[in-house]
C-alpha cells in the first residue's frame, strides 16, 4: 500500500499508473479514501492511453465484494431449470447478492428488530461492474502429448519417452477454454529430477572431449534453465501469443531442479491485440464440447513445445561409444581416466503434478450492450435483466426501485384485452388509521416487466372508495398488457395498486374475488323482519333462471346495506327529536341528535363546552367529538376507536347546512389517555403463575376498556379512576390471593408513561379534566409476584 493524496474514481480501477519516479503499478483496490492497493507490474510493452489524474479525481466510488472459495467447495455451475434461481436463456453460473438486514434486540421494546439497508443504498446508480476471478489448483484438466492421451491423476510423461525439440504437450480445461483469460499460471513439480542438470550431464562433455578437467564453460548444459518450452494458445485453430512463444519459458528451477518451477503469462488480451488488433478474443460457449476427451478437439487449448537444450537421448549412445574408444591415460594420470566416468541415463521429464491457475477479468459498462454476462435485478417474486442504456444520465439503479410504501399485486389468468373484469375487495371496514388522510390509490398494469398506469377509462367504476370499504372495482384490460414477464410469475396478467405513503390509511383486506357482481334485494312482500339482520354467507347458490354460461354461483360473504322498516318506537323518537331541533343546529343537543340520526355508524356525539382560557377558542366556534360504533367492524385500534378523517369532513359538511351563518364547526376524534397498572399480587395455591400473570393483564385491559370486548358498553368522555377501584376488581379474581402494592401511570402517546401521583396531588388515581379525553387501558400492564 502507498499513501496518496485525494481519492480514486471507478474509471481508473485496474488501470496502469506510471508513478513520478518511473515505477509502474496496476491499481487493484482502494481502502480508505487516500489509501490504494496496487500490484507492481515491472517493465512492459504498452501502447495504450496514459491517464492523467488530478488530485480531486482520486475516489473509487464503488462497492467491493470479495469471495474466497475453499478447494473443497462444490463446483459453481449454472442453476438447473428446476431451481428457483434459474434464469431463462442464461446458462451462466450466477452470483446472487442480497441485502443483509442486521438483526438486533430493542431493549426498550423487548423484541427483535432489523436494521434495513435498502434505504441507504436505494439511490445509488450502477455505472460499471468489474469482475475478477483468480483460481488456483484446477482439477480434472485434459492432457495429451504428441503420442497419447495422459492421466493427470498420476505422474505422467508430458513430452514422450525420448523427448526432442519440437515434441509438444497439450492441455485444456473448461475454465481455460471457456473464459477470456487475463493471466495464466502453471507450476511444475518434476519427479526424480536432479538438483543440477549441469552436474548430471557434465560427464557427457568430459567423455566427448576426453578431458576429465574440461572447463564448465565448455559444457553443453550450462544451467537448469536451458530446458525450455514455447507456449502457444490455440483459439479456434488459430495460434495466439506469438510474442510469448518467441520467448521460451524454462522448465526447471534455476537453483534446484527438484524444486517447483512455474511461469505466469499476464496481460493475455493485450498480447493478442498486439499480434492481431482486430481479433475477437472472448468467452466461448462450450455446449456440446465439455464431454470431448481429446484436447485437440476443443476450440481453445494450450500447447507447450520443447525448445532449447534437449535431454541428450540421441547423444547418450554416441557418448557411450566414444567412451569405449577413449585413449588410456598416461602413467600416474589414472584418476583422470574418462573411460571410467559414470554416464547418467538421459533424464526423461516426468511430471509428478502440474498446478494450473488463471485470472479472468470482465469489465461491464451499463451504457453498452452485454454479451458475456447478464446483470439482473432480483425482485420479491422474480427478476429483470438490466438492458443497456443510451446515456450516462439514464444509468440504472444499483437496486430495484420500490419508492411506494405499500403495494398490492393481482394476477389474472385467462383474460386478454379488451376484456373487463369485476373484482370484489372484501375489506375490514374501520381498520384504516383514522388519524391519516386517505392515501390515493394508483393502479398500474405490467407490460414487458414495466409498470404502466391505468387510463381513466380503464377503471370503469370503483365502489370501494379507494379500498376503504368493501365493494367491486371493474377493470378494462388495457391494450399492451403482457402475460410473459419475469418480474412476476409468467402466465398471468398483473395489476398493481400502490400508495406512496400513509398505507395505514387504507383498510385491511379480508379477501379478493374475481368475477364479482352485486345482487340487490327486491322486496316482494317479504316478511318485515327480513332486513333485521344480514343475509348469511352461502345463502345464495344459484340464479332464479338458469344461465348456461355460469359454472357456479357463490356468495362468499354476508350481505351489507339495507335497512328495515322503522319501528313505532324509532318513529316516535325521531319525530320527537325533529320537533325539538326543527332540522336546525343551534344548541349542542341539536348538533348531537342530527349527527346520530344521519350517521348510524356513529356511536356517540358530544359537543364540548367552551373554555375561555383555551387560546384556540373564538366566537362562534362549535367543537363536537364523535366516537364510531365498532360493533361488527374491525377497528384500527379497538382500545382507541376513531372516526376516519373523511367521515369527519362528511359530518361537518352535513351539519353546516343547518348551522347559523356566524357559527363554524370542528368535528373531532376524542383524545385517549392510557392507564398503565403496576401491581404486586399473590396467586392462590394451585394456580400457574406464568399463565395467570398474562390472564390478569388481559382482565385489566377488559376492565379499563370494556367496549373493546363486548357490545353495549359505553365509552365515557372525561372522568377519573381510583386505584382502590382497580384493587377491588383484582381481588375479585378467583385466582388472586391478595394484592400488595399498586401504582398507576398515564400516557397520552403510549410510549412515555408518568406516575399519576404527579398529577393527582399524591392521590392514587388517574383523572382528566378535559371533556374530550377518554381513559383507556394501556396495551401492557406490569404484574409482579
Amino acid at each position: 500500500e502507498e499513501r496518496m493524496s485525494g481519492t480514486f474514481t471507478a474509471a481508473i480501477h485496474n488501470a496502469l499508473v506510471l508513478w513520478s519516479d518511473g515505477r509502474l503499478f496496476r491499481l487493484i483496490d482502494v481502502g480508505e479514501a487516500d489509501r490504494v492497493k496496487y500490484r507492481a507490474t515491472g517493465q512492459i510493452d504498452y501502447s495504450g492511453p496514459i491517464l492523467q489524474i488530478s488530485e480531486d479525481q482520486l475516489l473509487l466510488e464503488a462497492l467491493k465484494i470479495e469471495l474466497q472459495l475453499d478447494v473443497q467447495a462444490p463446483a459453481i455451475l449454472p442453476p438447473l431449470p428446476a431451481s428457483k434461481d434459474f434464469v431463462a436463456g442464461g446458462g451462466f453460473p450466477m452470483l446472487k447478492m442480497l441485502l443483509n438486514d442486521q438483526e438486533y434486540i430493542d431493549l426498550q421494546a423487548k423484541q427483535k428488530r432489523f436494521r434495513k439497508r435498502y434505504q441507504h443504498l436505494r439511490s445509488l446508480k450502477l455505472a460499471q461492474v468489474f469482475i475478477e476471478v483468480r483460481a488456483t489448483g484446477l482439477q480434472n484438466y485434459l492432457i495429451q502429448n504428441d503420442f497419447e492421451a495422459l492421466d493427470p491423476a498420476r505422474p505422467f510423461i508430458p513430452f514422450g519417452d525420448e523427448p526432442v525439440n519440437g515434441n509438444a504437450f497439450y492441455f485444456t480445461h473448461p475454465e481455460i477454454a471457456g473464459k477470456r483469460l487475463e493471466e495464466l499460471r502453471i507450476d511444475w513439480n518434476w519427479l526424480n529430477a536432479p538438483e543440477s542438470f549441469v552436474d548430471y550431464y557434465k560427464n557427457y562433455d568430459r567423455v566427448e572431449a576426453d578431458n576429465f578437467n574440461l572447463p564448465a564453460a565448455q559444457y553443453a548444459i550450462k544451467n537448469n534453465r536451458d530446458f525450455k518450452v514455447r507456449i502457444g494458445l490455440f483459439d479456434q485453430r488459430k495460434i495466439l501469443l506469438e510474442s510469448v512463444s518467441a520467448n521460451p519459458y524454462p522448465l526447471f528451477n534455476g537453483n534446484d531442479a527438484q524444486e517447483v518451477n512455474g511461469f505466469v503469462i499476464g496481460g493475455i488480451p493485450d498480447l493478442i491485440k498486439e499480434q492481431e488488433e482486430t481479433y475477437d478474443y472472448q468467452r466461448l460457449d462450450l455446449v456440446g464440447i465439455a464431454e470431448e476427451e481429446e484436447v485437440l478437439a476443443w476450440p481453445r487449448y494450450i500447447r507447450m513445445e520443447l525448445d532449447g537444450a534437449d535431454f541428450q537421448h540421441t547423444r547418450y549412445t554416441l557418448v557411450l561409444t566414444a567412451q569405449s574408444y577413449n585413449k588410456e591415460p598416461e602413467p600416474g594420470q589414472e584418476a583422470s581416466d574418462t573411460r571410467s566416468l559414470p554416464l547418467n541415463e538421459p533424464y526423461v521429464p516426468v511430471l509428478k503434478s502440474m498446478q494450473v491457475g488463471y485470472t479472468a477479468r470482465l469489465h461491464l459498462y451499463l451504457d453498452q450492450a452485454q454479451t458475456e454476462a447478464k446483470i439482473l435485478h432480483l425482485h420479491p417474486f422474480g427478476y429483470a435483466e438490466l438492458a443497456a442504456v443510451s446515456s450516462e444520465e439514464s444509468l440504472p439503479f444499483l437496486l430495484p426501485q420500490y419508492i411506494e410504501e405499500g403495494a398490492l399485486y393481482l394476477g389474472l389468468a385467462e383474460v386478454q384485452p379488451p376484456d373487463t373484469v369485476q373484482v370484489l375487495f372484501q375489506m375490514a371496514e374501520g381498520s384504516a388509521n383514522p388519524d391519516l388522510s386517505k392515501a390515493p390509490i394508483a393502479w398500474a398494469f405490467m407490460q414487458n416487466n414495466r409498470w404502466l398506469p391505468f387510463g381513466d377509462a380503464d377503471i370503469v367504476f370503483d365502489h370501494t372508495n379507494g379500498l376503504l370499504r368493501s365493494g367491486i372495482i371493474k377493470f378494462r384490460i388495457p391494450e399492451g398488457i403482457s402475460a410473459e414477464n419475469t418480474v412476476l410469475p409468467a402466465g398471468k396478467v398483473w395489476l398493481r395498486a400502490t400508495v406512496l405513503k400513509d398505507s395505514d390509511s387504507v383498510s385491511d383486506v379480508i379477501n379478493i374475488r374475481a368475477q364479482a357482481v352485486e345482487a340487490v334485494f327486491i322486496n316482494a312482500d317479504n316478511a318485515k323482519n327480513h332486513l333485521f339482520k344480514p343475509l348469511g354467507a352461502g345463502a345464495i347458490s344459484t340464479t332464479v333462471n338458469s344461465i348456461p354460461e355460469l359454472a357456479e354461483v357463490e356468495q362468499p360473504f354476508p350481505s351489507s346495506g339495507g335497512k328495515a322498516a322503522e319501528s313505532d318506537i324509532a318513529f316516535y323518537t325521531r319525530i320527537s327529536e325533529r320537533l325539538r331541533h326543527k332540522h336546525r343546529a343551534i344548541s349542542a343537543w341539536d348538533y348531537e341528535r342530527l349527527t346520530l340520526e344521519r350517521f348510524p355508524d356513529i356511536f356517540k356525539a358530544k359537543c364540548l363546552p367552551n373554555n375561555p382560557y383555551d387560546p384556540e377558542m373564538e366566537p362562534g366556534l362549535v367543537r363536537m367529538v364523535v366516537i364510531p360504533d365498532i360493533i361488527g367492524r374491525f377497528p384500527f385500534n379497538p382500545y382507541q376507536p376513531k372516526v376516519p378523517a373523511e367521515k369527519l369532513v362528511e359530518i361537518r359538511e352535513y351539519l353546516e347546512a343547518y348551522m347559523p351563518p356566524f357559527a363554524h364547526l370542528k368535528v373531532l376524534n376524542p383524545r385517549y389517555l392510557q392507564v398503565n397498572v403496576r401491581v404486586a399480587v399473590g396467586f392462590r395455591t394451585g394456580y400457574n403463575e406464568g399463565f395467570y400473570k398474562a390472564q390478569l393483564e388481559e382482565d385489566l385491559r377488559h376492565f379499563l376498556a370494556p367496549w373493546a370486548y363486548q357490545e353495549g358498553e359505553d365509552i365515557v368522555l372525561g372522568g377519573k379512576i381510583y386505584a382502590n377501584v382497580i384493587v377491588n376488581f383484582i381481588e375479585e379474581r378467583p385466582y388472586i390471593d391478595y394484592v400488595g402494592r399498586i401504582d398507576l401511570f398515564q400516557s397520552s402517546d403510549g410510549k412515555n408513561f408518568l406516575d399519576s401521583n404527579v398529577f393527582g396531588k399524591n392521590e392514587n388515581l388517574v383523572k382528566t379534566d378535559e371533556p374530550d379525553v377518554v381513559l383507556v387501558s394501556a396495551l401492557h400492564h406490569e404484574v409482579e409476584v
